[in-house]
């Protein structure tokens, strides 16, 4: 009966302790399992941070796609030197170096996201050498440029002339028959004013019903006279690139202050 009794406690002990075993098995599996489910875990969330960094990059992109498209037209070009200034001065030359002034402060600007296109980049005219009218078909090029752009807004960078060379000032033009030219206008001419000594005694914007560029584009369109060229002391001052940035600055103010409204 010892004996027996004593077998009896022995396979009670062995069955415990293989239970035992068997129970630290089963806890070595289940930790281990619970360890690759959370490193796998882990991967994916290294996957969605990469797919975070997608959606930002697609973020940026979506920010970077303009708000606006503003075609900056310099005036003249070519063949058609346009004013001629008391000094020699070219009006094509200085009107190509202020919009691209204007291309560059518009495009910087941090407020809204605006995409700028030229008319010209250099000094070049929009015709062909067998053109028998080539200022026509420069002008009808422009005009075909800012509608299939589909532009918001054409600001077409001119300079003045007068036969008394006391007159200066700048003065901007728009369509008498667009209302949101006419405030386009207003707000660059209000910038001007604010800005350029020139218009101490102040300048207004004024309609035109002629300009054929005002009159064969679909957005509303200004035309900005930036001064005399006929005028000694504002020919010297249109000629400064510093003063040039000046007036591309104001120019902007008034295009960002009309697109934000």
């Amino acid at each position: 009966m010892l004996y027996g009794g004593a077998t009896c406690m022995f396979e009670k002990n062995r069955l415990v302790g293989l239970m035992s075993v068997v129970l630290l098995c089963a806890v070595f599996i289940v930790t281990a399992l619970f360890s690759s489910c959370n490193d796998n875990d882990g991967k994916e969330n290294v996957s969605n941070d990469h797919d975070g960094d997608a959606v930002v990059k697609d973020s940026k992109e979506e920010k970077e796609t303009a708000d606006f498209t503003v075609v900056v037209d310099a005036g003249h070009g070519g063949v058609d030197p346009g004013k001629v200034g008391i000094d020699g001065q070219l009006e094509k030359d200085i009107n190509l170096q202020i919009a691209l002034k204007l291309k560059e402060i518009l495009e910087s600007n941090e407020d809204i996201n605006i995409k700028v296109i030229l008319t010209r980049t250099e000094d070049m005219g929009h015709y062909s050498e067998s053109d028998s009218n080539k200022k026509m078909a420069d002008m009808k090029k422009r005009c075909e440029i800012v509608n299939n752009a589909d532009a918001d807004v054409l600001i077409s960078i001119h300079q003045n002339s007068y036969h008394s060379s006391s007159v200066k000032g700048a003065q901007v033009f728009y369509y008498e028959g667009s209302e949101r030219g006419h405030e386009l206008a207003t707000t660059i001419q209000t910038k001007l004013v604010g800005a350029l000594v020139e218009n101490e005694k102040g300048r207004v914007e004024k309609a035109n019903d002629n300009y054929y560029i005002l009159l064969n584009v679909s957005c509303p369109a200004v035309i900005v006279e930036c001064g005399f060229l006929s005028n000694p002391d504002e020919a010297a001052k249109l000629c400064d690139e510093e003063y040039q940035k000046l007036v591309a600055e104001t120019v902007g103010k008034g295009v960002i202050e009309f697109l934000e409204k």
